[in-house]
């Protein structure tokens, strides 16, 4: 008789439980917190100012870059060989081998540029330095200042508006800028296909607003009009510009947009201009204050001999004899001043909005409905901008190395949630 075992296998199989579903759930939510976490962390640790100390006393912006093996490759190619400080031959390639994870580029207010470096003092080749007339100033452990020349430290920063990236995805550095006394503000700085994102918090004082982008554009910006009051910063450019007295843009009123748009014109390195802004004056008033300025620009002489032979000469800006037409294109009109040299001027004024422009291609760009239009604040295109930037008449202070500009195609300002996001694409 042949025996059989007896094995209760449905009952054993009872006895195996699975893990419930919510432990499960709840490991795998477990894991993916902590990993964010974790970079969140790691964020929080790349983007944090610890070369801020060496900020010289007249600093106004700090570019920060954070080098490792990922981000090395990627920062030579950005910074080539851009010269890192002023007057001074010193490119990233030479600072490679001996900074240890982190270096600052600080420009001053005249243009001035500084380098901040954390490394060890064993390794700092200053027979090099020497040699390139490189000053080095010691700010405390591992953190050195090279500069042109001796700089005073100091600069307090009593409050810093951050505005953190929650992943360090395509992370290189940070930017900061100073934009009052002690307040600053500092966001991060981005690399990913050839694109630069610096992401700044936006203190609610800028809006986006839609731009035209005509034809050769060089540059398109909305501001507010309170920018133009400051002579030293965009309106001793625009005065350049156009030629006319500084008092030109008194029209403007401060607490609303103003757009400037400038396009290549045909002549050799021509600049046109258009400016519109929400109008203050009536058109009378306006086409009253028009030919004031063109009398100003364009003053009378009257020469007469002195008794003993000198010849004697008076300037009289006389407003009664400026004339102006009226043209129109596409269905809108607008008065039109002739100038000195073959020279235009147009001016329209509809109920919300009106423009002055030295092109009559350019208002009629504006006018046209088709024309390219994009929300945003600035827009430049740096191919067409280059020659201009170099030119020491508008610009006297080299704020970028035309080095890294070169490299570049296009650079935009837009606003995205909370912050003011600065792109240069090449």
């Amino acid at each position: 008789m042949t025996l059989y075992l007896n094995i209760p296998l449905l009952r054993n199989t009872k006895t195996t439980r699975r893990h419930s579903r919510r432990v499960v759930w709840f490991f795998v939510l477990c894991v993916v917190l902590g990993s964010v976490l974790f970079w969140r962390l790691t964020d929080l640790f790349l983007t944090q100012n610890s070369v801020f100390d060496a900020a010289p006393e007249h600093a106004i912006a700090m570019v920060r870059f954070h080098s490792s093996q990922k981000t090395r490759g990627e920062l030579l190619s950005l910074l080539d060989q851009t010269p890192l400080i002023s007057n001074r031959p010193l490119t990233i390639s030479d600072i490679q081998p001996f900074i240890k994870g982190e270096f600052a580029i600080f420009i001053d207010d005249q243009g001035g540029k500084s380098l901040a470096i954390k490394a060890s003092e064993k390794d700092l080749p200053k027979d090099l330095l020497d040699t390139l007339g490189i000053t080095i100033q010691k700010i405390h452990k591992n953190l050195f200042l090279l500069s042109e020349t001796l700089m005073p430290i100091g600069n307090e920063k009593k409050n810093v508006q951050n505005k953190n990236a929650f992943f360090s995805f395509h992370l290189i550095g940070s930017f900061a800028l100073k934009t009052e006394e002690n307040n600053w503000i500092h966001g991060p700085v981005s690399l990913k296909n050839n694109e630069v994102n610096v992401s700044l918090p936006n203190r609610g004082e800028i809006i986006n607003s839609e731009i035209i982008v005509p034809q050769n554009t060089i540059a398109s910006l909305s501001i507010q009009g309170w920018t133009f009051s400051d002579y030293e910063t965009i309106s001793s450019s625009v005065n350049k510009l156009t030629g006319f007295e500084e008092n030109f843009l008194a029209f403007i009123n401060n607490e609303e947009q103003v757009n400037i748009i400038l396009v290549k014109n045909s002549e050799e390195n021509g600049i046109s201009y258009l400016f519109s802004a929400v109008p203050t004056k009536t058109k009378e008033e306006m086409i009253r204050f028009l030919k004031q300025a063109v009398a100003l620009y364009e003053p009378n002489v009257d020469r007469w001999t002195l008794k003993d032979g000198s010849i004697a000469s008076e300037l009289k800006a006389d407003p009664s004899n400026i004339s102006y037409e009226e043209v129109n294109i596409l269905g809108s009109s607008l008065v039109h001043f002739s100038t000195q040299n073959n020279g235009d001027l147009y001016f329209y004024q509809g109920k919300d909005d009106f423009f002055i422009s030295d092109s009559e291609s350019l208002a009629s760009a504006f006018l046209n409905e088709e024309t390219n239009k994009m929300n945003g604040i600035c827009f430049v295109n740096l191919e067409l901008a280059r020659v201009f930037l170099q030119n020491q008449t508008f610009f006297s202070v080299e704020y970028i190395p035309m080095s890294l500009l070169n490299k570049n195609r296009v650079f935009e300002t837009k606003i995205k949630g909370d912050g003011i996001i600065f792109t240069i694409r090449n």
